[in-house]
């Protein structure tokens, strides 16, 4: 990502998918752009970072009203993001 188009949405220069956790990236923001902000992530119980979303047992919520799927959500990077690029 180029930094003069930092935005809300664009925030840091990161792969759209990247597999970190929410809190894997607050810790990371908070370092890479020296917020200091004092950070606690609680660590997951059973958390293993190869498992799928639906190998979770916890149930689907749609992160966008386009993205209704774990299916769509994972084909969304290289679909969706190709596609608006044409």
């Amino acid at each position: 990502m180029d930094m003069d188009m930092k935005s809300f949405t664009g925030y840091f220069p990161l792969p759209a998918r990247h597999g970190m956790t929410v809190g894997e990236l607050a810790e990371m923001f908070n370092a890479e752009l020296n917020i200091g902000v004092r950070l606690y992530v609680i660590k997951m119980n059973g958390y293993r970072r190869a498992d799928w979303f639906d190998e979770t047992g916890l149930p689907w919520i749609n992160p966008s009203p386009n993205l209704r799927s774990l299916t769509e959500t994972v084909l969304y990077s290289g679909v969706a993001m190709r596609k608006a690029q044409t």
